[in-house]
């Protein structure tokens, strides 16, 4: 690690901007090199591709740090708001916040870009997402036959397993289940 982190340094110092050894230095800080996390907030302060931007916000949500992330995804979605993964993300994190009209939002921005995007897996596993979100934020205001219609719009067998989870909370809450 030590050779590692002294590279990448080195090619920090040398172009502050490029994408590669910044993305090393994260991987870095990842396994627990401390030193590279003030190399790395300096690199984020100015421009960044919006791939490199998404990997530190992973990275961060993956720590568990949000504000941080928040910050992240939000400066996304303002430079870039053709981009679907930073929309579903933010909704995910208000969401966990409680704020539900942002995270409304968020997936209204998500799924206008959905519609327009090529039909493949993780467009499918995106929308899942974002229907199952849907469904919670109606849930929790108490909006039970909107939750269930989202629940209804999940078209991956697959996730099936998530939906009923969700519905099922949803029967409990209308006192339809006990």
């Amino acid at each position: 690690q030590d050779g590692a982190w002294a590279a990448t340094r080195q090619a920090l110092q040398l172009d502050p901007q490029a994408d590669g050894p910044v993305l090393l230095a994260l991987a870095l800080s990842e396994e627990g090199v401390s030193a590279a996390e003030p190399l790395i907030a300096q690199h984020f302060q100015g421009t960044s591709s919006p791939e490199t931007r998404m990997a530190y916000a992973r990275s961060l949500l993956s720590r568990q740090r949000y504000p941080e992330a928040a910050v992240q995804l939000k400066r996304l979605t303002s430079e870039h708001p053709h981009l679907h993964e930073p929309w579903l993300l933010l909704a995910k994190m208000q969401v966990q916040d409680g704020r539900l009209d942002g995270a409304e939002t968020s997936l209204q921005h998500f799924m206008a870009l959905a519609d327009t995007a090529t039909p493949g897996q993780s467009h499918q596993a995106g929308l899942t997402q974002a229907f199952l979100l849907q469904a919670h934020i109606a849930e929790k205001r108490q909006q039970y036959p909107q939750a269930l219609a989202w629940l209804d719009r999940i078209p991956n067998q697959q996730e099936l397993l998530g939906a009923q989870l969700r519905r099922a909370s949803i029967l409990v809450h209308q006192g339809q289940l006990a």
